[in-house]
């Protein structure tokens, strides 16, 4: 994991919140990229979808997604973790699929909203 500042990933990604651990088993499969620390330790982990951030730990930041989708979709991965005895790739992908949908879905929601 490569350590960085909050300024450099706000620069380069549109950086989604969420609280710590409300998505561990939808990115159960992912490595973390990044991660920021400050003077009371580590802040966050980063993982990077494309030009997206999900932004996870104590001390996130970006923009917040709304946790009754973040839960719904962190259940789904949950679900097919439990019943699916496929291999690392497949279940990797499928969980990477569920990933994109919720930020689609948070972002319809946000966009009927204004």
């Amino acid at each position: 994991m490569i350590k960085l500042k909050e300024k450099e990933v706000k620069e380069n990604y549109k950086c989604y919140s969420i609280g710590y651990c409300e998505a561990q088993d939808l990115l159960s499969l992912e490595g973390t990229n990044y991660y920021t620390a400050g003077v009371y330790g580590w802040n966050a982990d980063i993982y990077i979808f494309g030009n997206t951030a999900i932004v996870t730990g104590y001390r996130p930041f970006g923009e917040s997604l709304d946790f009754d989708i973040v839960n719904k979709y962190n259940k789904k991965a949950d679900k097919y973790r439990r019943a699916n005895k496929q291999g690392y790739e497949v279940q990797k992908r499928h969980l990477q699929k569920l990933i994109y949908e919720m930020l689609t879905e948070y972002e319809g929601n946000k966009n009927d909203k204004k």
